[in-house]
């Protein structure tokens, strides 16, 4: 009975491998090798992504075009698992279907990996440009967004696809190079494109200088802030990129393919939102417990549609109830030990646009003086009507009541 019990156990074990081996190959069978001859002769192999229910007559596609680093080169055909070492080619091949929601809206990325040939020491824009021509003949795609991003030499070749040309600026919706040396060309074309970027590097990337590569290339992109955002990493060196990439929020909030989802060529540029962490409060460690509030946060030409609570400094204690939000109301309670506390707030809009803000606690020993509430009846309405709503509910005064509510008195 022990033998065939032990028997039935490794049966079992070998079916249950078995069947979860079958259905990596079937998840990463989507990520298809694929190959074209480019206008100028030259053979590319490449990497096609489609999910598993992908419809050529439905709703279309936002496509990422994904340029590797120096190490995947090769020809194109029985080298091409390369390309699949790092970055989005690598999530794929591990299963992971490049599905997200953005503001309500669930979607699936089209993702077309080309690989450089070993003959190149750098990007040549033909091979982005070449990926984007087969997505729009043969894919069902969004042309209002086309992503074009990549590591370490692919991020190079980000900045000299983008800034190439005033066609390829007004190209792609968006761009997010990683770690990327600074081949930039002609920056106005980025600029005069309002293309939006996200930039990743680590401040001690030995192998390609933040300060040297990263800062110069945002620098000479002049024109104004609202499409430009930038994540330099304390640490990390050029391997950023499983950072840069990651699909969920452990490095950043919203992560980077939410931030794809957010950028669309048919919409104006961007405005900013504004964060606002209210008033700095004062409180007594007997009360322990703040409320706070993002609700004076505002965004000109949309929502706020998430709101993050972050602890800066201050001492060890204190425990955030609600970090993540739509409303921006939290708790912070357990303050027991007297100190000074700093917390960020961090609006997103529907853009995927963020802005900070932030607001000190300070906890004392002793009893803390009233604020008196601040009375606000709301501006003043010409109507036509026989009747007229009035809202005393307005965020000053929701602030003012907040401050009250938490000790002040």
């Amino acid at each position: 009975m022990i033998v065939k019990l032990i028997i039935r156990n490794t049966m079992k074990t070998l079916l249950q491998l078995t069947a979860l081996l079958l259905l990596q190959l079937t998840l990463s069978a989507q990520q298809v090798a694929k190959s074209l001859t480019a206008t100028n002769g030259t053979f590319i192999g490449f990497y096609e992504y489609k999910p598993t229910n992908y419809n050529a007559s439905g709703p279309k596609y936002p496509v990422i075009i994904f340029m590797h680093g120096i190490g995947e080169r090769g020809n194109g055909t029985t080298e091409l698992s390369r390309v699949a070492a790092n970055g989005i080619p690598k999530y794929i091949a591990q299963g992971n279907p490049m599905r997200f929601t953005w503001n309500g809206k669930t979607e699936t990325f089209l993702v077309l990996s080309p690989q450089l040939s070993s003959a190149w020491g750098y990007w040549p824009n033909f091979y982005p440009e070449e990926m984007i021509k087969y997505a729009k003949a043969n894919l069902n795609i969004d042309t209002n967004r086309i992503i074009v991003t990549g590591l370490s030499l692919g991020g190079g070749g980000v900045w000299q696809y983008a800034s190439a040309s005033s066609e390829n600026g007004r190209t792609a919706a968006a761009i997010a190079p990683v770690c990327g040396t600074c081949n930039m060309q002609v920056a106005a074309n980025i600029a005069k494109a309002n293309l939006p970027l996200w930039a990743f590097h680590a401040q001690n990337d030995g192998t390609v200088s933040v300060g040297v590569q990263l800062t110069r290339c945002l620098s000479s992109v002049s024109r104004n802030s609202h499409s430009t955002t930038k994540t330099i990493y304390a640490d990390g060196g050029h391997s950023i990129w499983d950072r840069a990439y990651d699909t969920v929020y452990n490095w950043q909030n919203p992560n980077v393919y939410e931030w794809f989802l957010g950028q669309n060529k048919s919409l104006a540029p961007n405005i900013l939102p504004v964060a606002n962490a209210g008033s700095n409060i004062t409180i007594s460690t007997s009360k322990a417990t703040v409320n706070l509030s993002g609700v004076l946060s505002t965004d000109a030409d949309g929502t706020i549609v998430r709101y993050i609570w972050t602890k800066v400094s201050g001492p060890a204690t204190g425990t955030i109830v609600t970090p993540v939000s739509t409303t921006g109301s939290t708790v912070i309670n357990n303050l027991t030990l007297t100190g000074t506390y700093i917390y960020q707030l961090k609006v997103v809009d529907d853009r995927a646009s963020v802005a900070t803000s932030t607001i000190t606690v300070t906890v004392t020993n002793g009893v803390v003086a009233n604020i008196p509430p601040v009375a606000e009846a709301g501006i003043d309405i010409s109507t036509t009507s026989a009747s007229a709503n009035l809202n005393g509910q307005l965020p000053t005064i929701q602030m003012a009541l907040s401050q009250h509510i938490n000790g002040q008195n």
